[in-house]
């Protein structure tokens, strides 16, 4: 005995048909939706789909994903679409395993990181791990959020850092930001990241002002003049910036011109760096050497003026030639 659902095929060469509701295709819904229920309707009325696209949207519908594997990297669109279906389940990542082509790899890589965002972890996911693709999906996912609990199940499934950048995002994980800096200039990439990562960003920072890069500073700056701007500020600011050394001087110098109500405090700070001219690097004496007067912007209590005042940088910039001289540049 056949079973047939209401309606009537309507189109049988391109697979349309009526479910009984006005304007409805349970073709359009399974390519769209990927219902299950327009699915089992289509196979009661032995509706046989004719296009790859077609053919994929009914394994997905189904959840036979093993089908999908003969359409290689065609499925890894289908998919990505029809994510809140199967939620990347371990059928769909066997599938794209045993496709294996780089496109596949990379999805595969995807999915197992949104597993984890999703906090739904399982042993077929901590199995992936085994395979050098998904330990590196694993942590690029550190790199990206320093998540503790997966600096502890990659040490747990003994994994050892290799490179200087994944041993200092693993010490970011741990909240060991000391070591995290100690781990060399490769350091500093995770440690900028960390700053919108981590609960407690000031301890980000000062890890940051010991690396003595460029980038470090840089970022160092960038974010103490982003609170200041929102009108927090801490009594360290000051010698943080400061540890930063002459890395500092080319972020202080842009900041001194851009804002010019923080003037007469670079310049406080460059003073500081420029007692050790000899930790300085020679493009950055050359920079102090050539620096003119500061233009500084201020207030005055209950007055709505902005008063204006130049700040003579003389002393900076003989400093800087001095030492300059001293090294025969």
């Amino acid at each position: 005995m056949r079973l047939w659902g209401r309606g009537s095929r309507t189109n049988p060469e391109s697979g349309q048909y009526d479910d009984g509701r006005a304007g409805g295709s349970l073709v359009a819904l399974l390519m769209q939706e990927f219902d299950p229920d327009a699915a089992v309707r289509l196979i009661q009325r032995d509706w046989d789909p004719q296009t790859p696209e077609q053919k994929m949207a009914l394994a997905i519908a189904m959840g036979m994903y093993r089908d999908l594997v003969p359409h290689g990297d065609a499925c890894i669109e289908p998919l990505r679409r029809s994510e809140a279906r199967h939620r990347w389940c371990a059928g769909v990542l066997m599938a794209l395993a045993e496709i294996g082509t780089v496109p596949a790899i990379t999805c595969l890589q995807d999915a197992l990181r949104a597993r984890w965002r999703s906090d739904d972890w399982d042993q077929h996911c901590t199995r992936l791990l085994s395979l050098p693709y998904g330990l590196r999906a694993m942590i690029t996912e550190l790199h990206a959020r320093f998540d503790p609990r997966l600096g502890a199940l990659l040490t747990a499934m003994g994994w050892k850092p290799g490179r200087p950048a994944d041993e200092a995002a693993l010490y970011i994980a741990q909240g060991n930001l000391e070591a995290a800096a100690e781990c060399g200039p490769e350091a500093t990439g995770p440690l900028i990241a960390a700053i919108e990562y981590k609960e407690d960003r000031y301890a980000v920072l000062e890890a940051l002002s010991r690396m003595g890069t460029p980038e470090a500073s840089e970022a160092v700056v960038s974010a103490v003049a982003e609170q200041w701007s929102r009108g927090v500020s801490r009594w360290t600011d000051f010698d943080m910036i400061t540890r930063c050394g002459g890395t500092a001087i080319a972020p202080l110098i842009r900041l001194a011109t851009s804002q010019p109500s923080r003037a007469s405090m670079v310049v406080e700070m460059l003073q500081k760096i420029m007692e050790q001219p000899e930790r300085v690097a020679a493009e950055d004496l050359q920079r102090v050497a050539s620096l003119p007067d500061l233009r500084h912007q201020y207030m005055v209590k209950d007055d709505p003026r902005v008063y204006e005042q130049t700040l003579d940088c003389t002393d900076l910039r003989d400093r800087a030639q001095k030492a300059l001289d001293a090294r025969g540049a």
